[in-house]
This record gives structure tokens, C-alpha cells and sequence, in this order.
């Protein structure tokens, strides 16, 4: 590592050196490593370049090669080589979903799923890691048998958060869910979130035991705690994301929107405005 450093000092000012340890020290990872290694001069050509100073420079995760000029396929290596090198995700989905818990997310990307053919995760369904999020995002956007794709946000208690939010393409608009706040707490104060794993049997027959099911609907958390922190990473978002976005298009959609009265035309003029298949 000392050779490195010596090496990147001769070749790299510093703050350009910096940009690289660091991402080596992040990655912690010896299959990156060997890569920067064998690729060092290809990566320090693109940090000395102008467009590199221009577009990147203050960046808290600039790309260490040009994202441009990358060959890129669905496989988990790639993803993570990926994530490494600070690339952005491919800026192949149609907009960013951001969707704090309460306002009808699930019925949202139900409907885009079944009525308009758009593909997304939702990222209650994901592990609480900004690396693997990114990654299965990754290789589905890569992969051209999915038309019409879109990443969904509905928790900021993730790690390396900040990263992941570097990485998202700020020319792509924003659709953000909102409901009214008297709603929200009701949805999520008091809530018992162990029910959220669904842990019973969904077949029931003549002879199925219905205690079972009383016991999954049984309340285990009979005393409300209002952890207005956790709220905040989950339900109010909306503070943070206005002070730590620079997108360019931010869309609000009220969860009145997706009723039965107003989903179809809902749902018809976001497709009209967005590129992807009306409902019928």
C-alpha cells in the first residue's frame, strides 16, 4: 500500500490521490483492489482529465473511471465492481419513487406493475444496506428484457445512504408520495411491525386451526411509544430530502389520488408523462 501512495503522489495531486484511497478504504476489498491495480493508469488518466475536474470534482463520490466509456452487463460481479468504483446506477428508469411509509406505496407499485407494466422493488423488501440495494438495482437496470423500470425510496436509515443518493442520476425527476399527517401517524404510531413478515398460513381449510390466525392478529406491543426519531426516517422524510437533494423535477402525488374514483386517470396521466403503458 505504501508503494501505492508513493506512486499516486508522484502522478495524482492530492485531493485527487485522496478520492482514490479512500474509495480502496471503503471497498475493503482485495478483488478491487487488485483491480485498481491493473487498471491504475487508465484511473489516474481520467482523475488528472478537465472533465473529470468539471463534472466531478467536488462530488463526495465521483466515478473513478469515465461512465461513459464502460462495458456493462447483469452479472453480481459487475454490480459490485460497480458500487466500487462509484458509478452511477444506469439511468435507464423512469423516475425516482419516493414513497414515506403511509402513503399507499404498496397499492402505487401494485398498480404500476399490473396495469402499466412497469418493473420496480420496493425497498421495504430490501436489506438495510445501500450496497445491496444497489446492486440488485444495478443488474436489473442493465438488463434489456425489462422495458420500464423505477427505483423506489421509502426509508433514509440506510447504510451508506449518502453514497447511494450520490449515485442516482439528478437529471431523472422525482414522483414523492405524500398523505396527510394526521394519516401518517395513524398508520404508523402504535403500529405492531413484527405483523409486516406475515408469518402465517395462508391456506385455510375446514380443520385449519383459527387460533393461529388470532394469535397473527393478536396486538404483541400494547403500549404505544412514540419514537419521533424513527418517524422521521420513515414516515417524515420530507425535511431531509429537501435539504440533501439537487434534483432538477419533483412531482407530489397524493395518496387521494390512487383511490378507486381517481386511479385509472391517476395512473393514465403519469404514464402520458412519463413514457410508459397507459392503463386499459
Amino acid at each position: 500500500m505504501q508503494e501505492l501512495i508513493n506512486h499516486l503522489q508522484n502522478i495524482l495531486n492530492p485531493k485527487q490521490a485522496n478520492i482514490l484511497l479512500k474509495a480502496l478504504k471503503d471497498a475493503n476489498n482485495e478483488k478491487f483492489f487488485n483491480f485498481v491495480l491493473e487498471n491504475l493508469n487508465t484511473i489516474c488518466t481520467w482523475l488528472n482529465c478537465s472533465e473529470f475536474e468539471e463534472k466531478y470534482l467536488d462530488n463526495p463520490y465521483p466515478p473513478l473511471i469515465n461512465p461513459k466509456f464502460v462495458d456493462l452487463d447483469t452479472s453480481r460481479h459487475c454490480a459490485e465492481l460497480a458500487w466500487d468504483l462509484n458509478l452511477p446506477l444506469p439511468s435507464t428508469y423512469k423516475f425516482i419513487y419516493i414513497s414515506p411509509h403511509g402513503v399507499g406505496a404498496a397499492a402505487f407499485l401494485k398498480f404500476l406493475n399490473q396495469t402499466c407494466e412497469v418493473f420496480c422493488i420496493p425497498s421495504w423488501m430490501m436489506k438495510n444496506d445501500s450496497k445491496e440495494r444497489y446492486c440488485l438495482q444495478f443488474m436489473y437496470l442493465n438488463d434489456d428484457s425489462i422495458k420500464h423500470q423505477i427505483i423506489n425510496i421509502s426509508e433514509i436509515n440506510v447504510q451508506n445512504f449518502e453514497k447511494y443518493l450520490s449515485l442516482l442520476d439528478k437529471n431523472i425527476p422525482i414522483v414523492y408520495g405524500v398523505r396527510d399527517p394526521i394519516s401518517l401517524l395513524k398508520h404508523t404510531v402504535g403500529r405492531d411491525w413484527s405483523k409486516v413478515k406475515r408469518e402465517f398460513e395462508p391456506c385455510f381449510r375446514l380443520n385449519y386451526d383459527y387460533e393461529n390466525y388470532i394469535r397473527y392478529l393478536t396486538h404483541q406491543n400494547v403500549k404505544i411509544n412514540i419514537d419521533f426519531g424513527e418517524l422521521k426516517n420513515g414516515a417524515f422524510m420530507l425535511d431531509f430530502f429537501i435539504s440533501n437533494l439537487n434534483f432538477n423535477e419533483i412531482y407530489f402525488v397524493d395518496m387521494s389520488e390512487f383511490s378507486l374514483e381517481n386511479a385509472f386517470k391517476t395512473m393514465t396521466n403519469l404514464a402520458l408523462k412519463f413514457g410508459f403503458p397507459p392503463p386499459i
